[in-house]
């Protein structure tokens, strides 16, 4: 899907509200409500692209009427999606980075000897732990976040 080439055709379309016609009677879909309702006679004073049904049925008519406001809206909540889906992974991506330098610092000071009772050392390594766990925590969410967020339509 092209979302570019969608946008490009919703804006060249022509501006709404837009609205259907049945022989003499006349329907305009309402953005504000998403209602599609029969415009009264006159039409003089209604500013808004019209197209005449001759075999579609009424829901046919309610969708195409519609679209021109409904496109746009789905662009625009696709655009933010996507959006949310880049900023979670670049989030992913650095967490992940902290968590193997937490894991490199973290064996730099693992000697595989026993703790000589240096307090320094048992705290540095602590500190190290705790931050290994607060990152894997954090990727850990951001990855159910970018999940989440790909689910939804």
């Amino acid at each position: 899907m092209n979302l570019d080439r969608i946008e490009r055709r919703a804006n060249a379309a022509t501006k709404g509200p837009w609205g259907f016609s049945y022989g003499d009677r006349r329907y305009i879909a309402d953005p504000s409500t998403d209602i599609v309702g029969e415009v009264a006679p006159p039409y003089s004073g209604q500013t808004m692209c019209v197209f005449a049904v001759a075999s579609a049925n009424q829901g046919d008519s309610e969708f195409i009427a519609s679209a021109r406001t409904d496109v746009p809206a789905l662009i625009a909540r696709v655009r933010k999606l996507e959006e949310r889906a880049l900023t979670a992974e670049e989030r992913l991506e650095q967490m992940t980075r902290e968590r193997d330098e937490a894991r490199a610092q973290l064996a730099a000071h693992d000697t595989g000897a026993p703790c000589d009772g240096h307090r320094h050392c048992c705290a540095d390594r602590r500190k190290l732990a705790e931050e290994l766990l607060r990152v894997r925590a954090e990727r850990d969410e951001a990855r159910a976040q970018l999940a989440a967020a790909k689910e939804k339509p």
